[in-house]
């Protein structure tokens, strides 16, 4: 938004009617049910793909469903999300970026009826024709039929906003929280005759195939059932199509309702916040249905988020130990650090995302920081959401299989160890841009830049390696991690041979690392301070003290929280204190990273609040100039 043209594109979208009191509990609930939708349906899907028993034609039909419901939530919700914080006189919208979000509403929603119906074929032919079914419902045939419902939904939509979009527009406001085809044609002052036609063609088309095709295949499923006396099979039946059913009724009534108060225009409130349920609740509920009421995926998902079914004690199962959280404060605590994950997510991604849209970003500095927004990114996925689940298991359910736990453990210590070579790369660029600042450019070239970035990751990556490689080799005789999760030391401590090997090349590892990274950056930073000493220029010193403060905060924060944990691991009576350190490690730091770097450095700041906040006087400009001449230029013609 920040270099929106003054012109007629430039529409303003009318916001939920949120108090200022309510507006954090709205945005935070909002958050959640995302977070809900984004892993229940994906999981869905990767849980089926990864299974082979789950590769059914119903459960592979079932994941255009997931699908659908993943692309219809994104649409709508991040959009809502980033607009409650925003004044209603500044919630803009580009008319191509309108058009856009109401195609993929439109399809979403047409794609709901389509899949639903292919849905009601494959449950038909499962129960009227079992012997056949094996030969219809191919792989091919699945495939066939996943095409045809997407293509339906695109093509109808495809002309629904072709006709659309033909049109002139007099208006600018978007009566709605987001866009949608009623909303586009009720922009012009045209005759939308044909469209109030096509329209009505449209739903009727999509609602009477999907009603009747799913009325007669119930129908007829219902005539099978109530011939057959085979109790199992009746059963099985009700069971697949009462989740179907469900499903289909809540779009309906969802769909009706949204409709009917289109016809009401005083009650346009009620319509926004229907409007957003339906794409809120229907999604996260789709998941919920099939997911728990499907006897299959019910144990799948129950397996894998409890690691019970059909677990041995076996020398490849460990046993991980808590967080000490009281009873008490479970809620409270899982919730923050629900949040501050999310937070981590949210900004490191979003500085990256920032940082390679925006060109005069596109510096050696900024491309460096790059490596740790995403290392810290991925060492918080590494912990934060294991810890979460393992929030709600008791103790003596919370297992780990040993190749996981290796995994873990790798990526614990390649997260840290990266953390110190990056910080070492992006000191040697601070040292080259204030001590040779005429030979920067030709230095830190895009070439180099890319070396640096190989080398900080490779280096890590093979030190790593063969730290956890050489505790692989063990063997074990005991079962349990002391700690919330897997790291070398709690690898190692799991057997009763010698450790002699790996406790001279932890130290060795350890010293290399640290004193390579320390001397480093003790040096660099020698350097530069005597370079700005010598030098009598404000501005050099003062930009100098900017960055390097930054990056000296950053690093000071990883050496004294790597210390803490090194220091409480040689005294067992602190385990507590040194499992919280850990957890806090993985947590306090990448949160601080993002905002130490993304507010101390002046253009990340200033792109960041152009983008949240837009220009206040530019976008009233924006909006009152065109309206004007949009007025006066049909009066003289």
């Amino acid at each position: 938004m920040e270099n929106l043209t003054l012109s007629e594109d430039v529409l303003l979208l009318e916001g939920l009617q949120v108090t200022p009191k309510s507006s954090i509990p709205a945005f935070i609930l909002l958050l959640l049910i995302y977070i809900f939708i984004m892993v229940s349906n994906l999981g869905l899907v990767a849980l089926i793909f990864r299974t082979r028993s789950l590769q059914q034609p119903m459960y592979l039909l079932f994941c255009n469903m997931s699908i659908n419901d993943v692309f219809g939530a994104t649409i709508i919700i991040p959009h809502v999300l980033r607009d409650m914080f925003i004044s209603n006189s500044e919630r803009y919208i580009h008319y191509i970026d309108c058009v856009v979000q109401a195609f993929c509403v439109h399809v979403y929603g047409s794609t709901s009826h389509t899949v639903l119906m292919i849905m009601a074929f494959d449950r038909y032919v499962a129960i009227c024709n079992p012997l056949r079914y094996a030969t219809i419902m191919t792989n091919r045939m699945v495939v066939k039929l996943s095409v045809a419902a997407w293509a339906a939904a695109f093509v109808m939509v495809a002309i629904l906003l072709g006709l659309t979009i033909r049109l002139s527009r007099c208006r600018r406001v978007i009566p709605n929280l987001f866009c949608d085809n009623a909303s586009l044609f009720s922009l012009s002052c045209e005759s939308v005759l044909i469209n109030h036609i096509y329209g009505l063609g449209y739903t009727v088309i999509l609602l009477g195939s999907s009603i009747s095709s799913v009325t007669l295949t119930y129908l007829k499923i219902a005539v099978v059932c109530l011939r057959s006396k085979n109790k199992v099979l009746n059963s099985k039946a009700l069971q697949t199509c009462a989740t179907h059913l469900a499903v289909y009724i809540l779009l309906l009534v969802s769909g009706f309702i949204i409709v009917i108060l289109h016809r009401f225009p005083q009650l346009s409130d009620h319509r926004k916040v229907v409007a957003i349920v339906g794409e809120v609740v229907l999604p996260a509920l789709n998941a919920v249905i099939y997911g728990l009421q499907i006897k299959e995926i019910r144990y799948r998902i129950m397996a894998v988020f409890h690691n019970m079914e059909n677990l041995t004690f076996s020398e490849d199962s460990l046993l991980l130990e808590r967080l000490q959280v009281t009873l008490q404060s479970y809620v409270p605590f899982f919730i923050l650090l629900l949040l501050i994950y999310i937070f981590i997510m949210v900004s490191n991604l979003g500085l990256v995302a920032l940082i390679f849209r925006t060109r005069s970003l596109q510096q050696p500095m900024y491309l460096l920081l790059c490596n740790m927004s995403i290392n810290d990114a991925f060492g918080a996925t590494i912990i934060i959401p294991h810890v979460l689940r393992d929030m709600f298991i008791s103790n003596s359910e919370r297992y780990i299989h040993y190749i996981d736990c290796v995994v873990q453990a790798f990526c614990v210590h390649f997260h840290a160890s990266a953390s110190h070579t990056v910080l070492m790369i992006m000191a040697f660029d601070r040292y080259v841009a204030i001590c040779n600042p005429l030979r920067y450019a030709t230095i830190m070239t895009n070439r180099m830049v890319v070396k640096l970035t190989v080398a900080a990751w490779a280096a890590a990556f093979v030190m790593v390696a063969i730290l956890v490689g050489l505790s692989v080799r063990l063997s074990r005789c005991r079962r349990v991690i002391l700690n919330p999760f897997c790291d070398n030391a709690s690898l190692f401590s799991l057997s009763c041979e010698s450790l002699l090997i790996n406790h001279i090349y932890g130290l060795s590892y350890t010293v290399i690392l640290l004193g390579s990274s320390m001397s480093s950056v003790t040096l660099t930073y020698l350097k530069i301070a005597v370079v700005c000493l010598l030098s009598k220029n404000k501005v050099l010193n003062s930009k100098a003290l900017q960055t390097c403060a930054t990056h000296l905060a950053v690093y000071i924060m990883l050496l004294v929280s790597g210390f803490i944990i090194v220091i409480l691991y040689r005294f067992p009576q602190l385990s507590d204190h040194r499992k919280v350190a850990s957890v806090l490690g993985h947590v306090a730091l990448p949160a601080l990273n993002a905002v130490i770097y993304g507010l101390q450095i002046k253009e990340v700041r200033q792109r960041i609040v152009g983008v949240f906040h837009n220009n206040k006087v530019s976008a009233m400009n924006r909006f009152e100039e065109p309206l004007a001449t949009s007025i006066i230029i049909p009066s003289s013609t």
